[in-house]
């Protein structure tokens, strides 16, 4: 009797060290998609940068000097109105 009551204690002690195991493994798998889809989702993005970078360049070789120029000047006088912007609000 002695010997059923210690096997019972012991069954009790594995089964809840089962049900903490498995909650750990089911929370470790859950982690592991989640790192996946992120991993998934970060190579997708730096593709679709690079894919963009390259239009991008692929446009401004079919641009003319003067073209290039122009675009250049354009983007400086918009950052010096942002610029003024920002100092008058302040």
């Amino acid at each position: 009797m002695a010997d059923n009551n210690v096997a019972a204690r012991v069954r009790e002690a594995l089964d809840g060290a089962t049900d903490e195991t498995l909650n750990r493994m089911q929370l470790l798998e859950q982690e592991r998609k989640a790192l996946g889809a992120e991993r998934k989702r970060i190579t997708r993005e730096i593709k679709n940068e690079s894919q963009k970078r390259q239009r991008l360049l692929q446009k401004a070789r079919n641009l003319s000097t003067d073209d290039l120029l122009q675009v250049a000047m354009t983007r400086s006088a918009a950052k010096a109105k942002a610029k003024a912007k920002a100092a008058n609000v302040r």
